[in-house]
């Protein structure tokens, strides 16, 4: 499937002609072993927030999210 990101970026893309939005929007625990909460954000307004041991994971795991929603809108249309 590949990285969730890029794909729910070109998914976002192709249908809405626009980008997503991300953003870190906390952080929790020591420096050493912080916890990261990042919220990616639809052009249509939905989001999806995740808690990861970086940004990186943090991304993934929201735009996972937002990819399972995603596809089941659009087999909803189908």
């Amino acid at each position: 499937m590949g990285n969730p990101i890029i794909r729910l970026g070109e998914l976002t893309q192709r249908y809405y002609g626009k980008n997503i939005e991300t953003e870190v929007v906390g952080q929790t625990g020591p420096d050493h072993c912080p916890e990261i909460k990042v919220r990616i954000t639809m052009p249509n307004g939905e989001y999806e927030e995740a808690t990861g041991s970086n940004k990186k994971v943090a991304k993934q795991k929201a735009a996972e999210r937002l990819l399972k929603r995603f596809q089941d809108i659009l087999f909803d249309r189908e």
